[in-house]
């Protein structure tokens, strides 16, 4: 029977020194070492911070915290569908014999959320002479529920 693999994410550790003048104008400098360890155990993450403080003249001072946390539920993921539609390129007349460009693309986005379906359309307007103009809109559809027909013979 194979054991599932643990999965242990583990943080850059940071290190902070802090440097005091006291009043006799000595300068003493504490160096703060923090180091967090991540296990996933079951349903629940284990978290495991490591501090070390070393002052001037002293030994390291070590504490470790060990706390169990509620790991958050993982939704499964479905594949995002994108409509990217072809560019538009319109010609519009301003005056006899004065043309201008106009560039239009659409991208759509189709986002899944249980029974919603949420609808991201990104729009780019060029026009000759002027910055792109972007619109984003986004709209939640409801999706009618899929009724399960029965074939009777």
């Amino acid at each position: 029977k194979p054991e599932k693999a643990e999965i242990i994410q583990e943080e850059p550790e940071t290190v902070s020194v802090t440097k005091t003048q006291t009043e006799t104008g000595e300068v003493k400098s504490v160096k703060t070492t923090k180091r967090i360890i991540r296990k996933k155990k079951g349903p629940k993450d284990e978290i495991t911070e490591i501090t070390t403080v070393q002052k001037d003249d002293e030994a390291p001072v070590t504490t470790v915290h060990v706390t169990e946390e509620q790991a958050p539920e993982e939704e499964e993921t479905k594949p995002i569908e994108v409509i990217e539609l072809p560019e538009e390129t319109i010609v519009e007349e301003i005056t006899p014999g004065e043309t201008k460009q106009v560039k239009k693309s659409k991208k759509v986005i189709r986002k899944k959320k249980g029974p919603i379906e949420e609808v991201t359309e990104i729009t780019t307007v060029t026009k000759e002479d002027e910055a792109p103009v972007t619109t984003v809109t986004v709209r939640e559809e409801t999706q009618p529920e899929d009724d399960q027909t029965e074939i009777v013979e």
